[in-house]
């Protein structure tokens, strides 16, 4: 179609007839704008929420673990010295890592878990019970090498599985040492330190099962500690005992 220049009332109602659509896009052009604009805005607020988040996790993680770290203490009060001058030394991150397994810098800090700190207080538990037993079959005569060698071996695959997720390592010149009376004592207290001093940095450490176990292990240790009370002469003989099957601790 030909349409002229015509600025009569009909040219400027055929200007309108023509023009509705293009007109009608045009006018879409700012609010169009507008939106897209809000919708860049929004994802980009969402972006900078989520790096948020992610920042005030991982400083959240690094603040819980230098608190852990820092509740422990000098570190060279968990270290067990054995009576064969060898050594095992407590390491914070690999016990840090067994009571918070989810724990890292992407997660932040999730929840705990006690299960190392349930078999610690078991070892102790059971470190008494075979002391009593070993004791009462000596006073009767009745003590057996091979039900001593099981239980030797028992105590030791529980700690060479359990040491190292409390956190213990061995120091390079380590010896494997003799199973005597002084180096389950050091065992034992070094076991009860991690225990008493995890649930008093988190008490979402404690359970009814722990806090019974604890209880046990309390009683253990009174045990255990009052070996060295013992005669000088009974201790010898629990240690020749011991000695005599050749077992070690760990």
């Amino acid at each position: 179609l030909e349409y002229s220049l015509s600025f009569s009332a009909k040219g400027y109602g055929t200007f309108l007839k023509i023009s509705a659509l293009p007109i009608g896009i045009s006018s879409l052009s700012i609010p169009l704008g507008v939106l897209i604009g809000r919708l860049h805005g929004t994802k980009q607020t969402a972006l900078q929420i989520s790096e948020a988040q992610a920042t005030n996790r991982t400083n959240l993680y690094l603040a819980h673990y230098e608190h852990f770290r820092d509740h422990f203490g000098e570190i060279q009060q968990y270290v067990i010295y054995f009576t064969n001058k060898s050594r095992v030394y407590l390491d914070i991150k690999t016990l840090y890592r067994s009571l918070y397994p989810e724990n890292n810098i992407n997660n932040g800090v999730m929840h705990s878990d006690n299960k190392v700190l349930l078999h610690a207080c078991k070892i102790v538990c059971r470190f008494d019970t075979f002391i009593r037993s070993n004791i009462k079959d000596l006073n009767q005569g009745t003590a057996e090498r091979i039900s001593i060698i099981n239980g030797m071996i028992f105590m030791e695959d529980e700690l060479k599985e359990q040491l190292p997720l409390l956190g213990f390592e061995v120091d390079e010149n380590f010896k494997r040492p003799p199973l005597q009376v002084e180096n389950i004592q050091r065992v034992a207290n070094a076991l009860k330190k991690v225990v008493l001093k995890s649930v008093s940095f988190d008490q979402g450490l404690e359970s009814e099962k722990l806090s019974e176990y604890r209880e046990k292990l309390l009683d253990a240790l009174e045990d255990i500690a009052s070996l060295g009370n013992i005669n000088h002469q009974d201790k010898e003989r629990l240690n020749d005992l011991w000695g005599a099957t050749e077992g070690t601790l760990i």
